[in-house]
């Protein structure tokens, strides 16, 4: 998800993070959610490999 990625690379620019959590608290906290967020697609792929790695275990 290409705003997942934007959003991850913003907040992990610590001057725009700081300047967000001076002005705006509240968008900050449902950016990161947005950011922390997985997809149902990596959702899949993670547990596809935790699968595969139980089974060769």
């Amino acid at each position: 998800m290409v705003a997942k990625g934007y959003l991850t690379k913003l907040l992990a620019n610590a001057a725009v993070k700081s300047y967000i959590e001076r002005k705006e608290p509240e968008i900050l906290s449902h950016l990161e959610l947005v950011a922390n967020t997985v997809s149902m697609e990596e959702a899949v792929q993670q547990q596809q490999g935790e699968t595969l790695l139980s089974a060769e275990g």
